[in-house]
């Protein structure tokens, strides 16, 4: 193939940067107790957003004057570090974009919001990546079209690259971009036994050899159901749950419906050596592994996951609750979204479910159908048909999975709902979900109980509503309650 000219930039300009000027870093590096702070890293897709904001979103031939225009940086991991900075963590990138305006334009706007930089890669002769952003005022809604920048290959990150990025790391985002590279630094992540997060949008090429090595999983809505073929969210969690068991939880953002998350204790989040045991024991007494485990756990409930999930979402009950009723009712000061006497609130806290068991089932002829179905969509809208077989794999592959039909999952599911935010004080949902990842990334690093996370990123996802684009509303730290980081 052709040669790939790159460099690393370490600052703005890419004379600056062949010259080596150390890198910016967090505005705050230390914390309270005066110790260097974690770092996250963060790798993936960066870029440049093109936000147009119209009264509604325009018909075919349809000629329309945007309300608002605005250019700001975009990219799943850039925007959830940006928002991590904010909150107060330091965090670091890793990407790659062309050497052109575009390109400095993103790295001028994340130094300037504390992310580091040093180890995004910079291609020669190629443009930058960058989205148009269709805002629809009405219908509160956006729509975005991507065009991708360089790739980034496994080749560019050599031995040593990886070495230094992950130095001092306590935990490593996967936004389910740049796949190929990104495989490479997971394997040294899992060698360094540093906590990994995938996300998983959307299907995409290879993400699923990411996500079986994920200690963590953030998903979207649809992404469970596309996955596994099931029709509704609580089997399409379970499902994805037997085919990723070293996963410890698997959250996924509702949007306006809130957040729930699969929660499996260490102790039964079930590796791939512990699932080994139990198999060998089962063997030993000529019993099934699902008997082995209910031996074990005599006192855990099986329990119908859709059931259970509809009842939280429609009670919205307050079983171990993070706040009291008091509490929840104003969780962030009047002017955080820069809207006078706007209040963002938890109206009601989350709600956490008993430890219970779940059969994990074999997946049918109409599901496997639905699988490629989706696969060949999501092929399709990302300009690549014909590759449908790289987003998502068939029945013959399953092998590679622990968990067979008849095995247990256990856990707990954790609901938190949507928080409340006027109507009217809705500006644009683009980024809600990269918002909520930031709050994810804090709430690992911090060590916070997965209820009070959750309730953390509902509520600055919400703050987040209130600007145009990923990133002119994103909270800081300051302005969102203490007992929501604490």
């Amino acid at each position: 193939g052709r040669s790939i000219s790159t460099m690393m930039w370490r600052s703005i300009s890419p004379s600056q940067a062949r010259r080596g000027i150390a890198p910016a870093r967090c505005a705050s590096e230390v914390d309270g107790k005066g110790g260097e702070k974690k770092v996250v890293l963060g790798f993936g897709s960066v870029c440049v957003d093109y936000l147009a904001q119209v009264a509604h979103f325009p018909a075919p031939d349809e000629k329309m004057r945007t309300e608002t225009m605005q250019m700001q940086g975009g990219g799943n991991v850039g925007n959830a570090l940006t928002g991590a900075c904010k909150l107060g963590l330091r965090a670091r990138l890793m990407s790659k974009i062309g050497n052109d305006g575009v390109g400095q334009s993103i790295v001028e706007e994340l130094r300037a919001a504390g992310v580091e930089t040093p180890f995004l890669i910079v291609q020669e002769g190629a443009p930058s990546p960058f989205t148009y952003v269709i805002v629809d005022r009405e219908g509160a809604s956006r729509t975005c079209i991507h065009t991708p920048g360089p790739p980034l290959m496994p080749e560019e990150l050599d031995p040593k690259t990886i070495e230094s990025v992950l130095e001092g790391v306590a935990l490593v985002y996967f936004d389910g971009r740049l796949t190929e590279a990104a495989l490479e630094l997971m394997k040294a992540a899992k060698r360094k036994k540093i906590p990994t997060l995938v996300e998983a949008e959307r299907l995409r090429p290879n993400l699923e050899e990411l996500l079986e090595q994920a200690d963590y999983v953030f998903t979207s809505a649809q992404f469970p159901i596309q996955w596994t073929g099931e029709e509704v969210l609580g089997e399409a969690l379970l499902a994805t749950a037997a085919r990723l068991p070293e996963a410890k939880f698997i959250l996924s953002t509702l949007g306006s419906k809130g957040s729930v998350m699969l929660d499996r204790p260490d102790d039964l989040s079930w590796s791939t050596s512990s699932i080994a045991k139990l198999k060998k024991k089962a063997r030993e007494l000529k019993v099934s592994m699902a008997d082995v485990v209910a031996a074990a756990l005599p006192d855990m409930p099986s329990t119908p996951i859709h059931k259970l999930l509809s009842e939280m979402m429609e009670n919205r009950g307050t079983v171990d609750a993070v706040y009291s009723s008091e509490t929840a009712q104003s969780l962030v000061g009047a002017d955080s979204i820069g809207q006078k006497d706007t209040k963002v609130a938890l109206g009601t806290a989350p709600s956490t479910s008993s430890f219970f068991k779940l059969e994990v089932r074999e997946p049918t002829a109409s599901r496997l159908q639905r699988r490629k179905d989706a696969a060949r969509g999501e092929a399709t809208a990302n300009a690549d048909a014909g590759s449908e077989g790289s987003y998502s794999s068939d029945k013959e592959k399953r092998g590679r999975w622990d968990l067979q039909a008849g095995d247990w999952v256990c856990g707990r599911l954790i609901y938190c709902p949507a928080a409340e935010l006027p109507v009217d004080a809705v500006v644009d949902t683009t980024g809600a979900g990269d918002a909520f990842m930031a709050s994810v990334l804090y709430g690992l690093v911090s060590g916070l109980e997965y209820e009070k996370m959750m309730a953390l990123g509902s509520v600055v996802a919400a703050i987040k509503c209130g600007g145009l684009g990923a990133r002119s509303a994103l909270p800081s730290k300051e302005d969102v309650h203490h007992r929501l980081l604490q």
